[in-house]
């Protein structure tokens, strides 16, 4: 066989495949600017490539031999001059070519020493291959294929592991199977091609005097006085470091370490990523132990464990795991709980799991003994265990257990919500989601929502957008579930729900709409108007949100993530600035909230919104919410006429879906209150009068809501009642020429017209 290659003129319009028959002397046919084109240029042509492998290339091939270390040297001599990334795709062994392998997969070796060379690879070419990838900057990653065969991935393993790539596998990958191992594989490469990725990086880690690094843990355990070489790495691999304690540490300092990635992103722009931290220095043996970490404890000793399979049998590394726990807990027992009986087991609070975990680890595929585990199996276990990151090697190491009928029960709540939201109807949300993965992402909610909602408060766009992306699905698909978390869900969806960046505020309001859809409005709607009866510029502390149901609640609270669990949380403690009226940043805030209740409500039904209409407007028609205080500023100024737009916007949007329940009776009169507040607020030169009209179309649209009415006739209705609520107590006798009451009193004579008023 010889070595096939595949080129497309530029433009994308020809498809020229090459055949390299000499596999003794790999070389390209074309320089490698020829061959290489941008996806854009050439996209219609490798969409071509693909149909043909699929269909009609291959199909009267009957050897299926493969040159696999010919095809990856013709992509390092490809992208020798720019470095990048390389997908290989194998389902059978490697037997022509250079570097072709045998079949060497004996089950009598397992568990035996001679099972220690089955796990390295057979070939050091192999090495010495991927040491050349790494040197050009090309990230290999690698998708195996197999059913009962063997692949060797034991000796392909380094094109993964040292380059910073990921080793795939798919085991039972048989045709008649596609259905259950296709969607996988499909998401998978969704994600080893979209996550963030870095190029041509350079890692240092430094550390302040009495600590110095011991092994950097990565492909290979690599010696720390040095720079680690990292031709690739993306958002999901992990780099283990260990320490070692050389000199004497002042009990109470902080010794610092700190971590320095230069790399290059796929856009070409060179950045350095630093992290820094500073330690607490203790001769405490307790506060050690109080503050051990144990998923980054199990993930270092799993590292090891994987490295060490080139000079110990797995039966001895199943045994230094123990013995490592034994020894962590008896030096505790020794050193803090020594006045204990010795038949009493203590174990720290921190690492209670300890001894779970390390009989777990023992029994995972990466250690397990038998022969159930086969070679390929394994070494797959291997190359993942090499980069994998603290918060995955826990669900790794002890799978996690899911309640059957929890599941069904989440993923029948999230199929049963109601319709979708116009807004969403020309969405990937206008379906109901699949029952099993919603249940599945239900019950991981609590750990997935709190990176999701930290991200979404970053300062770049990028990751802001990332975030919502993440959110919008995973709302999609826990529906109702949602309930019980949306305290932090709220406040941080008010936070961005009017981004700078379109995109971010477009994915945020679907975020915000997909959860009025899902949840009872008898829990969301107390919590937003909480915030917005706070006084103008009103500070919540602690709490970003409260949890409980207060004022006008029609509905139980909502429960609380916190630390990782679940408690329910009394409402958080409101402190009122000094000129808090007049504070642009607390008007800002208000507008936020504002803007979300109409994006949670955006699907609601008239049905649903009756039994809160009330509630809503008697928050809104306050005059400490419709009229800006009098020293405002031309930042309070601004921002105030933008929150009047989106209220009016808001009220417009309560008559469309609730039409005759809000336009008559008390709440009537608390919409029209309202509206004529909104109108009669006087303008400048810098704000014009955009609020005011909308005031006076809504006001129109109101009366249209009251069995096609005029306005007269509304102001006929409302505005004897609304002027002996201004005038009671002879109150117009303190009215000043600037006083809200003055305003709204001059309003109503323009716009109810010279007889309503008389009479």
């Amino acid at each position: 066989g010889g070595g096939n290659g595949h080129g497309a003129a530029a433009g994308g319009s020809r498809l020229t495949q090459y055949v390299v028959a000499d596999l003794a002397e790999i070389g390209l046919p074309l320089p490698a600017e020829a061959l290489l084109l941008p996806l854009s240029e050439a996209r219609d042509a490798l969409l071509g490539v693909f149909e043909a492998v699929r269909t009609t290339l291959f199909a009267s091939s009957r050897r299926p031999d493969a040159a696999f270390g010919a095809a990856m040297e013709a992509a390092r001599l490809l992208l020798a001059p720019t470095g990048g990334r390389v997908l290989v795709f194998s389902h059978t062994l490697p037997s022509v070519g250079p570097l072709k392998l045998v079949h060497r997969d004996d089950v009598r070796t397992y568990g035996t020493e001679k099972e220690q060379a089955l796990l390295q690879p057979a070939d050091s070419g192999w090495t010495a291959l991927a040491a050349a990838l790494a040197a050009v900057h090309a990230s290999v990653s690698t998708f195996h294929f197999t059913t009962s065969n063997f692949v060797d991935m034991s000796s392909t393993a380094p094109l993964s592991r040292l380059t910073g790539g990921q080793l795939y596998h798919y085991a039972n990958a048989a045709p008649e199977s596609r259905d259950v191992w296709g969607p996988k594989l499909q998401a998978e490469i969704w994600r080893c091609l979209t996550r963030p990725f870095g190029y041509e990086g350079v890692m240092r880690v430094r550390t302040s005097r009495g600590l110095r690094v011991d092994h950097y843990l990565w492909g290979s355990s690599l010696p720390g006085d040095r720079d680690v070489d990292v031709p690739g790495i993306d958002a999901d691999g992990a780099i283990g470091v260990t320490f070692l304690h050389d000199d004497k540490i002042i009990d109470g300092s902080n010794p610092c370490v700190q971590c320095a990635l230069l790399y290059t992103t796929a856009f070409g722009e060179r950045r350095i990523r630093v992290l820094t931290s500073a330690l607490i220095a203790t001769s405490s043996m307790p506060s050690l132990y109080r503050h051990a970490d144990l998923d980054a404890l199990l993930n270092i000793m799993m590292r090891q464990a994987a490295l060490a399979t080139s000079r110990s049998t797995m039966q001895k590394l199943r045994e230094a795991a123990v013995a490592r726990c034994v020894t962590i807990l008896a030096n505790y027992r020794k050193t803090c709980a020594a006045s204990t009986s010795a038949g009493q087991l203590i174990l720290p609070e921190a690492l209670k799991l300890l001894p779970l975990y390390a009989l777990s680890l023992t029994k995972v595929g990466l250690l397990r003994a038998g022969t159930d585990v086969r070679a390929d199996e394994r070494a797959a276990h291997l190359a993942a265990a090499c980069r994998m990151g603290c918060t995955s090697s826990g669900g790794f190491i002890y799978p996690r257990l899911y309640s059957l009928r929890s599941i069904s029960e989440a993923g029948a709540a999230a199929a049963a919500a109601p319709p979708f939201p116009p807004e969403l109807a020309e969405t990937t949300f206008a379906a109901a989601p699949p029952a099993g993965a919603a249940g599945l992402v239900a019950c991981e909610l609590h750990r997935l929502l709190p990176p999701a909602l930290k991200e979404l408060s970053d300062w770049t766009a990028k990751a802001r957008i990332r975030a919502a992306d993440t959110l919008a699905g995973t709302l999609w698909l826990v529906g109702p579930a949602a309930t019980d978390h949306l305290g932090p869900l709220l406040a941080a969806l008010s936070k961005t729900v009017e981004d700078s960046d379109e995109g971010v505020a477009r994915q945020v309001r679907r975020c915000a709409q997909l959860v009025g859809r899902s949840c009872d409005l008898a829990v969301y709607v107390p919590l937003v108007l909480d915030q917005l009866r706070a006084p103008s510029g009103a500070a919540l502390v602690g709490s970003a949100a409260t949890a409980g149901c207060g004022g006008n609640s029609a509905g139980g609270g909502a429960d609380f993530l916190r630390g990782g669990g679940h408690s329910r949380m009394r409402p958080a403690a409101v402190t009122v600035l000094e000129g808090a009226e007049t504070d642009a940043g607390a008007i800002g805030r208000r507008a936020g909230w504002l803007s979300l209740l109409g994006e949670l409500l955006a699907g609601a039904t008239a049905e649903q919104l009756r039994p809160h209409l009330s509630a809503l407007l008697a928050t809104v028609a306050r005059p400490v919410f419709c009229v800006p205080g009098r020293a405002s500023d031309d930042d309070a100024g601004a921002s105030f006429a933008a929150t009047q737009l989106r209220l009016c916007s808001f009220l417009g949007q309560l008559i469309s879906s609730a039409g005759a329940a809000c336009a008559s009776g008390d709440n009537g009169l608390l919409l029209y209150s309202a509206l004529m507040r909104v109108a009669s607020v006087p303008s400048s030169a810098q704000h014009g009068f955009a609020s005011q009209r909308r005031a006076i179309e809504c006001l129109s649209a109101m009366a249209a809501a009251v069995d096609g009415g005029s306005a007269e006739a509304l102001h006929a209705v409302f505005l004897p009642p609304l002027l002996a609520q201004i005038t009671a107590g002879e109150a117009y006798k303190s009215w000043k020429v600037d006083s809200a009451e003055w305003h709204l009193f001059q309003a109503l004579c323009r716009q109810a017209g010279g007889a309503t008023c008389a009479r």
